[in-house]
């Protein structure tokens, strides 16, 4: 009995030892899964906040920068400063994308994370304005993010830039070589008379002209208001309360109204580079455009001034005439 119990104690001793051991393994296990789950999840939750704190400073310009960016005759418009602003949000988006790769390689993401955090990229460098922007962008990534966005594009479709940035950056800050003579924010400066509103095609050949009244004065202090209305105008009624009161106006009235009639205020800025006169909007008739900047190519020979929309599905251009004895 004592020598048989004597071997069952060691035997049960060594399965004891043994379940010891693997229960210390599971541990052990469970402890390495638990710490990779929350250092996922960490990794998640950490591009989670980066991606919002970016897109918290989204506003209409960058949105605009956004839509215009696969247009190749709008971001040979773009003025340095969208340039600038283009490179910051794509310089975020490169940071973004060599932190998930990177997270990828230590293990900390799956390898299918870009695709489960919704990072597409595709052959990025068919885009007008990536493809301008790489060459400079390439030194300053990591070589996966290089080899990542290399990859993505075949040779052949890859977008021939028209944009010569140096020469963009030298115009804006130096002045454009060979500009004699008064600046353009001097020939601006004044008040100005619509003389019409023409509707283009794609060739510039006018196709509408739609009679129009209005006025636009830029300042020599930077700020500029604009007025234009669509002739001749709707007709509403008369209410009692006085004529500020629009309670006896029917829905289409007041949307009649509204639909043929512009009037906003703000600063300008110019971009003489490019032709481009940018109103910085404060005040405006609709106020979901407060704050967006609207851009127009501009022309200008003596009283006479051409305004024209930069957006490529605009078609218009407005023509304007030099109230006398208002320049400054």
């Amino acid at each position: 009995m004592s020598a048989g119990f004597s071997l069952s104690a060691k035997t049960l001793g060594e399965a004891l030892a043994a379940l010891g051991v693997i229960a210390s393994m599971a541990f052990v296990g469970m402890e390495i899964r638990t710490s990779n789950v929350q250092a996922r999840a960490a990794a998640y939750q950490a591009i989670g906040i980066a991606t919002s704190e970016f897109h918290r400073y989204f506003d209409a310009r960058l949105n605009r920068l956004a839509t215009e960016s696969a247009y190749p005759e709008a971001v040979r418009r773009w003025t340095l400063a969208d340039w600038e602003s283009d490179q910051r949000m794509t310089s975020a988006d490169l940071r973004m994308l060599e932190t998930i790769l990177l997270q990828v390689e230590q293990g900390l993401l799956p390898p299918d994370a870009m695709a489960r955090l919704g990072y597409d990229w595709g052959p990025v460098l068919s885009e007008p304005d990536f493809a301008c922007l790489w060459p400079m962008l390439s030194g300053h990534v990591g070589a996966s993010v290089r080899q990542l966005i290399e990859d993505s594009t075949p040779e052949a479709d890859r977008f021939v830039c028209q944009v010569d940035l140096n020469k963009l950056r030298d115009e804006t800050i130096l002045g454009k070589a060979g500009n004699e003579g008064e600046g353009v924010a001097s020939l601006l400066v004044g008040t100005w008379i619509v003389k019409s509103v023409e509707i283009t095609d794609s060739a510039g050949r006018v196709s509408q002209i739609i009679p129009s009244a209005g006025m636009l004065i830029y300042t020599s202090d930077g700020h500029m208001a604009v007025q234009d209305m669509e002739l001749p105008r709707p007709t509403v009624p008369q209410v009692p309360e006085g004529p500020d009161k629009v309670d006896g106006w029917s829905p289409e009235q007041v949307r009649r109204v509204v639909e043929t009639y512009d009037a906003y205020y703000g600063t300008y800025e110019i971009d003489e580079g490019s032709q481009i006169v940018t109103h910085h909007v404060e005040g405006e008739l609709r106020p979901n455009l407060v704050g967006a900047d609207y851009r127009r190519h501009y022309e200008i020979e003596g009283d006479r001034l051409v305004l024209s929309s930069t957006q490529p599905d605009q078609h218009w251009r407005v023509n304007w005439e030099r109230k006398s004895n208002t320049r400054q």
